[in-house]
């Protein structure tokens, strides 16, 4: 029997077993994944910081356009900003 779509998503988050969290207006979650690749990145980042600095706005860029391609939008329409949100 495969797994019900609520419960494989619920694993994306780190939330007490149980626990139903429905407050994604005022404080959304962070899906593990997301969590894992920004510290992961963040990680990289720090081996060379001087280095990585000048490749991040290209990185950025790169990822703005394809935000915008995937949204059908204005690449100029997005914003991409690091919160200050920490696991």
């Amino acid at each position: 029997m495969s797994e019900t779509p609520p419960a494989s998503f619920s694993r994306e988050f780190d939330l007490a077993p149980g626990l139903l969290y429905l407050n994604s207006g005022t404080h959304s979650l962070t899906p593990l994944s997301v969590s894992d690749a920004i510290i992961r990145y963040e990680r990289q980042y720090e081996t060379n910081p001087t280095a990585q600095l000048m490749l991040a706005w290209a990185r950025l860029w790169q990822i703005q356009k394809r935000l915008a391609a995937f949204f059908h939008a204005d690449r100029a329409a997005f914003f991409c900003a690091r919160t200050s949100r920490r696991r």
